[in-house]
């Protein structure tokens, strides 16, 4: 009887640990664009920011990341803005309707003294609660590093560990200028308008800003097999 009990909670406790090492799918919506200064000068850092987001959580193996492309596509469908995603209800709608587990809600602020912060907070879909992924906030160039904290603490909210390589990958981080974001940023939204001419010319010039912009060596390589009409 002792040895059947002792099989059963060995059972579970595989099945626990198997379900905790299953990959959870997360997709982040845009960010919002909180700027004190030159608001509209920073608007497409909105979907750029979200797009360098997703390409660091993308790098962790226990993480599915829903595409921007996919998700937008939704929201259009859906007839939502992205005030419109701030309702609880909508964004645990859509949530379901790509598959995700948990939604990330960003914004930025760019601010005088070349000074930028970034908030995040995970929406867990199925119960719609909310947790603070926290904030991080420095100079504009050092965008990267912002970036690569937020990700840890989202990941860590998630009780997601990391593997050494991963984590030699979040730390792979540099100075990067606010004009190759702006002009990484400028790419993501032309591409979102199907514009793929314009989208190459502005990742190119991002890496020419920046030859080692790893998001946007990312989206120049997904794009170069596409042709253009």
């Amino acid at each position: 009887m002792k040895s059947m009990i002792i099989l059963v909670l060995a059972g579970l406790l595989c099945s626990i640990a198997v379900s905790a090492e299953s990959p959870k799918t997360l997709a982040v919506l845009d960010f919002s664009n909180n700027s004190l200064i030159k608001k509209d000068e920073f608007s497409t850092l909105s979907k750029g920011i979200a797009e360098m987001f997703i390409t660091e959580l993308s790098q962790i193996e226990l993480l599915t990341v829903v595409e921007r492309q996919q998700l937008n596509s939704i929201v259009e469908e859906m007839s939502l803005s992205q005030s419109g995603l701030i309702d609880q209800g909508s964004q645990v709608k859509v949530g379901k309707i790509v598959g995700a587990h948990y939604l990330v809600l960003g914004s930025f602020m760019v601010a005088f003294g070349d000074k930028i912060r970034l908030d995040a907070r995970i929406v867990h879909v199925e119960t719609g609660r909310t947790l603070n992924a926290g904030k991080a906030e420095g100079k504009t160039k050092k965008i990267l590093e912002l970036i690569s904290k937020l990700t840890k603490n989202v990941l860590k909210n998630l009780d997601i560990k990391l593997t050494k390589s991963e984590k030699a990958k979040l730390d792979e981080t540099g100075d990067l200028s606010i004009e190759a974001v702006k002009a990484f940023s400028q790419g993501v939204d032309a591409e979102d308008h199907g514009d793929i001419a314009a989208a190459k010319k502005y990742y190119r010039q991002a890496l020419q800003l920046d030859s080692k912009f790893t998001a946007a060596k990312i989206r120049l390589k997904k794009l170069s097999s596409k042709r253009i009409f």
